[in-house]
């Protein structure tokens, strides 16, 4: 990572919250909400440093919905924009649905940091706009990964990745 990281944006299903597969219909009516492990603890110290938000594809929740399914899991606060494919009318990894997000949190490609689970639609799109990328693989893919800044398995190590790289301390 280079240079001044101002935003982090997070992708919402598989990179914030577990996915139940095969499950129809918005996260918010499901039973629980289960928080990829780690992610709490590294919002926590994260979002006291840098503006966190959500970037997300959900094809039933809008915003409202996206915030309701994070206040149910406890992580609602931590995040300043929610950004929702079904309301900008575009999806990523389209260059406009990260050119609105840029414009609206007001700083330049190079500030963000794409934290995503999809290495095509969140990191490839967020790349060819500019950002720099965290590409969460739980799995820890073989693959290459040029578009990637980095790549990681765990959101325990994120505190890590993204404060210590910056020369902001020790979080």
């Amino acid at each position: 990572m280079s240079g001044s990281i101002k935003v982090l944006i997070f992708d919402w299903g598989g990179t914030i919250m577990r996915e139940l597969r095969g499950f129809q219909g918005p996260m918010t009516n499901l039973p629980s909400q289960e928080l990829v492990p780690g992610i709490a603890e590294a919002l926590e110290q994260i979002s006291e440093r840098l503006v966190c938000c959500v970037a997300t594809n959900a094809r039933t929740s809008g915003a409202a919905l996206v915030g309701v399914a994070l206040s149910r899991a406890g992580v609602r606060h931590h995040f300043k924009h929610i950004f929702a494919s079904k309301d900008m009318g575009m999806e990523k990894p389209a260059p406009g649905f990260f050119e609105n997000v840029l414009q609206t949190v007001g700083v330049a490609p190079h500030e963000c940091v794409m934290v995503g689970d999809d290495y095509r639609i969140d990191i490839v799109g967020a790349k060819n706009a500019g950002m720099q990328t965290i590409w969460f693989s739980e799995a820890l893919q073989e693959t290459p990964a040029p578009c990637a800044d980095i790549v990681m398995n765990s959101m325990v190590d994120l505190v890590f990745m993204v404060m210590d790289r910056e020369g902001t301390g020790t979080p």
